[in-house]
């Protein structure tokens, strides 16, 4: 069974930790990060380029950004300023409870800024909240998580014609398809662009989201339900921890992902032993 994600692999420039998740994780040896959810591995870029070729595009396709939540979304911007990061907005109340920006960080990863001001519980008092896609064909990508994952999708929502979304996204006459899978200790977040086109990928990017992980409970029957469902073997396979296994699938789209099962379902890395791995679900609660 897949319990959750585990981790996301993310490169970095210039150093071994990323200032902006210093106020919600704490940083361990080899770049591993522990957040209130879910890990996150680091590793250093060692090929470096110019700044403005590294600040990913909103509408390029594959593991897109990373969504950071807090009660006060105006407090998590002025931390994430403090940190370096460089704004498409200011705060945007798109209609439901949550206000929204995008931001680069100063190597230019992509970001959303989610602010949640309905949570009462103020531990832990920022979380990660999901990890997003940008999909060329949304429904099959997320049909093959869901299978995967043994998860539900939710249904097509079509986001056009819309000022505030034009906004968030810093682009023009945005037309777009979304999906979600809840369920998990982080959220799965896919997005089609109808238009503007899908911006082409960074042919020299060194930074950014690598793969996502996933924890298993039974390896090699996970490992062959992945498959199965349309996951491809992938021979880059190179998790820097002990007594664990692990395996590297591409999606469809051609997207990373990994599965990893550890020898002992009580070891300090396990997803079971994170602070906070079931923050979204008291999130959700709180919705009403």
């Amino acid at each position: 069974m897949i319990i959750g994600v585990h981790h996301i692999g993310l490169m970095v420039a210039k150093r071994s930790h990323a200032p902006w998740l210093e106020h919600m994780c704490t940083f361990g040896a080899d770049g591993w990060c522990v957040g209130p959810n879910i890990h996150l591995k680091l590793d250093v870029s060692h090929n470096q380029i110019a700044q403005p070729l590294l600040s990913r595009p909103v509408n390029m396709p594959g593991i897109a950004h990373l969504c950071l939540q807090s009660r006060d979304i105006d407090e998590g911007l002025a931390r994430g300023l403090q940190a370096g990061l460089v704004p498409l907005s200011e705060p945007v109340d798109l209609g439901t409870p949550f206000r929204y920006l995008y931001a680069h960080t100063d190597d230019g990863i992509l970001l959303e800024l989610e602010g949640a001001p309905f949570v009462l519980d103020a531990d832990p008092p920022c979380w990660i909240g999901h990890i997003a896609f940008v999909a060329r064909d949304i429904e099959p990508l997320v049909g093959f998580y869901a299978r995967a994952l043994g998860l539900k999708a939710s249904t097509v929502l079509r986001l056009q014609a819309n000022a505030r979304v034009d906004k968030v996204a810093g682009l023009k006459d945005v037309d777009l398809s979304a999906m979600w899978l809840p369920g998990l200790n982080l959220g799965l977040e896919f997005w089609q662009y109808h238009n503007p086109a899908l911006a082409p990928d960074i042919a020299q990017a060194t930074t950014g989201f690598q793969y996502l992980c996933f924890e298993s409970t039974d390896f090699v029957a996970d490992c062959a339900h992945v498959v199965s469902q349309g996951g491809v073997p992938d021979t880059q396979n190179h998790l820097e921890l002990k007594a664990c296994r692990s395996a590297a699938f591409k999606d469809p789209e051609g997207n990373r992902i990994m599965l990893i099962s550890f020898d002992d379902a009580d070891d300090p890395m396990a997803i079971k032993n994170l602070p906070h791995r079931d923050i979204l679900a008291r999130v959700s609660s709180q919705l009403g």
